[in-house]
């Protein structure tokens, strides 16, 4: 077929230009963006002939190979060109562009309307003034307003001398609040005057006579406005450190309901 295209002075490159794109197969690797690389045009060409060197396209990482079907087209002047080649497909490409953020999801449902905690075991202060962590009255609070509602268990170990020391603090975060402490029958006073104790954010704290040597409870209510999710704890420890043994007992507990 390509005697036919040809005159003595024709090229098989310049017989196959501009009469359409033709099915080849390539016949050298290329290993760059930027090399050219040679191909076969199998319906005129005996096994020998080869056409090019070709530029091609790359598809990212991946280069034509020996054997690729291409499509090979021709220019006026007889250069071919490799429009189109089916190789590699498992090579991988470059990174394409970050797309476009999706839609904010829907919210999530919304916490538990009531954050609360019971001491679950005894706990036992001798001999010492200095607060410490209660090991289970601490709340986590996210941002919102609560209302507080408490009860502290407190026995003085036979003695009304230690007294009772506390304070309630924060550990992290951000928040404002006031929580009140009543005692139940007049068995727990403030030494700074007046019935009960209040606590703020300035973490300030209170000495509370002890005048029975029953178990009493102290009731507590309040609020806290939360702007920074924090932790509210219970500190506390004996007012005058003795050799008797003041216990918070199980059962007191702390709830921080959601106002908002």
């Amino acid at each position: 077929m390509l005697d036919s295209l040809l005159s003595p002075s024709t090229s098989p490159d310049q017989a196959l230009a501009g009469l359409r794109l033709w099915a080849g197969v390539v016949a050298e690797d290329a290993t760059a963006a930027d090399d050219l690389v040679k191909v076969k045009v199998p319906a005129v060409d005996d096994s020998q002939h080869l056409h090019g060197p070709c530029a091609f396209t790359p598809r990212g990482a991946a280069f034509p190979s020996v054997g690729d079907p291409c499509l090979v087209a021709f220019d006026e002047e007889g250069q071919p060109w490799i429009v189109a080649w089916r190789g590699d497909f498992d090579a991988t490409g470059a990174t394409g562009a970050t797309g476009a953020t999706g839609a904010t999801g829907a919210t999530g449902a919304a916490g538990p309307a009531t954050i609360g905690v019971i001491k679950a075991a005894d706990e036992t202060v001798n001999n010492s003034n200095a607060v410490q962590d209660d090991n289970h009255i601490s709340l986590v609070l996210p941002v919102g307003s609560y209302s507080i509602d408490g009860l502290l268990l407190i026995t003085s170990g036979g003695s009304t001398a230690v007294d009772f020391r506390g304070v309630f603090t924060l550990t992290g975060g951000a928040a404002t609040f006031r929580i009140g402490g009543s005692p139940a029958a007049d068995t727990l006073n403030s030494n700074s005057g007046g019935e009960g104790a209040v606590w703020d954010e300035s973490a300030t704290e209170k000495t509370c006579n002890i005048s029975t040597t029953a178990i009493m409870g102290f009731h507590l209510k309040g609020q806290i406005v939360v702007t920074t999710q924090t932790t509210l704890k219970l500190r506390w420890a004996q007012a005058t450190a003795g050799l008797f043994d003041t216990k918070v007992k199980a059962g007191s507990y702390l709830n921080a309901v959601k106002m908002n």
